[in-house]
């Protein structure tokens, strides 16, 4: 059976063996009992104790299947290659057979430099130094593709425990390459590589794809778990952040609906700080000039109608119906990506920019709506000057806001014009009703 299998796998199946094993009632009752301590242990305790189990098997036999490649799967590959992402195959199969899938799919070719990591009695500082000074004086042109045995990798994976200086000299090798394999990996290991990377670099994001149960741990481990639905079942499409049908949509989630919503949700966060800012700093700035009473600046009723009449709308609309460029072009251009990747959108100096701006343009419009608005006492001395200035800079700030929904869109519409118009209506509309009052 076991040439059979090696003889079908060079041919480019994939195989199954099957195997049984017979228990007594004594036997499975103390299994569960040990397998229901080892769940409140953690994974790897129910991992050992389903290794124990499955000792002694009598063979059955073996059946060879197609492990059909996705159509057009090295053209995806491609294209997440071009946005700078660097891919790892966790593959529960023989190295011989996931080499040659990776080849087929494009992961590796001519141009890589192929380093195996299969001998755990090599584990010692001065083969990562030797291999280390190897790959350096490599061509620049070379790329390093990294060969894991399981085996390797849990002996290797213990040292994180035992010798760290080791372990951490691994993980610096192999987060040098450009492609890794960790073949023959069960679901533990797959998910312990992915929490290794994590660890690695907090910066680093990782996102993970399989079909199967095997896969779900990884796919729970990761940053972004994408599970498949196909043959297999729909475990991992469970266990995943998304569920797709075809590995090909991955494209378009990524390049697309994961580019414009890492763009649109952070211009979304920054107005809202903006637009918060806005309304607190004239507080501020009219305390210098009475004493920091603490009178409010303007009329409770327009300051709860803000929110949830004039400023939610409009912004909600930007969120949902913003566009840069069109799909076709966001998915020829990977390079667009790269502005997630290096956080464009989102930094902390672009926050600070809000505070310092927001600081200056509120105090501009204080000053300008003080010295225009506040008309001073009536002859029964009544003072409303403070009413109308306060009022006056709500409604200048409004402007101001709605404003600025226009700077940041990159697509308009009769829809999203008419929405900030009738919000801007909205808040005038309140002022008016506000001065019927005079007290």
């Amino acid at each position: 059976i076991e040439e059979a299998v090696n003889k079908v796998s060079k041919k480019g199946f994939s195989s199954l063996v099957f195997a049984h094993k017979k228990l007594n009632r004594k036997d499975y009752e103390k299994f569960i009992q040990d397998y229901e301590i080892a769940k409140g242990k953690g994974l790897e305790y129910m991992q050992e104790k389903q290794e124990e189990l499955e000792q002694g098997l009598g063979l059955l036999g073996a059946a060879a299947y197609d492990d059909v490649i996705p159509e057009k799967i090295g053209d995806t590959i491609k294209f997440l290659r071009g946005a700078k992402m660097k891919m790892w195959v966790l593959s529960d199969e023989n190295l011989t057979e996931s080499v040659r899938t990776m080849k087929q799919i494009g992961l590796v070719g001519n141009s890589y430099e192929f380093v195996k990591y299969s001998e755990p009695k090599k584990i010692r500082e001065s083969f990562y130094v030797d291999l280390d000074k190897k790959l350096q004086g490599l061509d620049s042109k070379k790329k390093i593709a990294s060969l894991v045995s399981a085996d390797y990798f849990s002996t290797i994976h213990e040292y994180k425990r035992t010798n760290e200086v080791l372990y951490k000299q691994f993980v610096d090798l192999l987060m040098r390459s450009e492609t890794v394999l960790l073949h023959g990996a069960n679901v533990v290991q797959k998910r312990q590589i992915v929490e290794m990377v994590r660890t690695y670099d907090p910066k680093i994001v990782t996102m993970a794809v399989g079909a199967g149960v095997s896969n779900t741990q990884m796919l729970v481990a990761a940053h972004i778990g994408i599970g498949l639905v196909d043959k297999e079942g729909m475990q991992a499409s469970l266990a995943g952040d998304y569920s797709l049908g075809d590995v090909r949509q991955i494209i378009y989630l990524i390049f697309v609906y994961g580019r414009e919503s890492y763009r649109k949700n952070s211009s979304v966060i920054l107005f809202n700080f903006y637009k918060n800012m806005m309304i607190a700093f004239p507080q501020i700035w009219y305390g210098f000039f009475n004493f920091f009473s603490p009178q409010r600046l303007y009329a409770p009723i327009i300051t709860q109608i803000f929110d949830p009449l004039i400023v939610f709308l409009p912004i909600i609309i930007y969120g949902i119906f913003d566009k840069t460029y069109s799909k076709a072009q966001l998915i020829f251009s990977p390079e667009l990506y790269q502005s997630g990747i290096d956080h464009y959108y989102f930094k902390l100096w672009r926050y600070g920019y809000f505070i310092i701006y927001c600081a200056i343009s509120s105090l501009y419009f204080t000053l300008i709506a003080l010295c225009a608005l506040d008309w001073g006492n009536y002859d029964n001395g009544q003072h409303f000057g403070f009413v109308n200035f306060g009022n006056g800079l709500f409604q200048g700030i409004v402007v101001l806001v709605s404003l600025r929904i226009f700077v940041i869109s990159n697509s308009f519409s009769l829809q999203t014009i008419l929405i900030l118009l009738i919000s801007i209506a909205i808040s005038f509309g309140a002022w008016f009703m506000l001065s019927k009052y005079e007290a």
